[in-house]
């Protein structure tokens, strides 16, 4: 809902037109015509007199409290690319020891950050697992291309090329708008 159809709903639920809002707050008519239209904003005093004129908050004046229930369903909506990051960098550290070798285990760096970021969000969790996880995916891309170029063998490729792709997949989840947004908001 527009700040226009917010104040022409308020104004009726009052009962009120759109003259007897613009007298009490001692602007034209048309000012308050344009605002309901959206043609125009009204000012800092005109909202606080509007706010007191239909009995509400500024809050609930301009619309607010709908962004707020926005912004709580993107924190969970963060969490969710979370839990999907660290299930896509577990699948991938398997599936890498499987084709390649358990040494890559010691590059899985980013690990613990991303176990503790689903338990305790905050901003160092959060830039931990983004640096270590970008740490990972240079020795892995590292590894990559020794492994095609250098050893021919398609075993390790693949294992070296997939568990790459998983490292971007995680960093792009965790760099996603949400993601940020709940380490950010929910960190202490």
């Amino acid at each position: 809902m527009t700040l226009g159809e917010n104040l022409q709903r308020l104004r009726k639920e009052k009962g009120l037109s759109q003259e007897e809002v613009a007298q009490a707050l001692f602007v034209s008519r048309q000012s308050v015509s344009k605002w309901e239209t959206d043609k125009a904003e009204p000012g800092v005093t005109a909202l606080r007199g509007l706010g007191r004129l239909y009995g509400v908050t500024l809050d609930e004046l301009v619309g607010a409290t709908e962004d707020c229930d926005q912004e709580q369903e993107t924190g969970q909506g963060g969490r969710d690319l979370l839990q999907m990051s660290l299930i896509v960098r577990i699948l991938t550290l398997l599936i890498g020891m499987f084709f390649i070798d358990k040494v890559l285990l010691l590059y899985a760096w980013d690990l613990p950050f991303l176990c503790a970021g689903e338990r305790f969000p905050n901003r160092f969790i959060w830039s931990g697992a983004v640096i270590l996880g970008g740490a990972s995916l240079l020795v892995h891309v590292i590894a990559t291309f020794k492994a095609f170029w250098m050893w021919y063998d398609f075993g390790i490729s693949f294992g070296c090329l997939f568990t790459t792709t998983g490292i971007v997949l995680v960093l792009g989840l965790l760099l996603h708008r949400e993601t940020r947004y709940y380490f950010h908001v929910n960190g202490k």
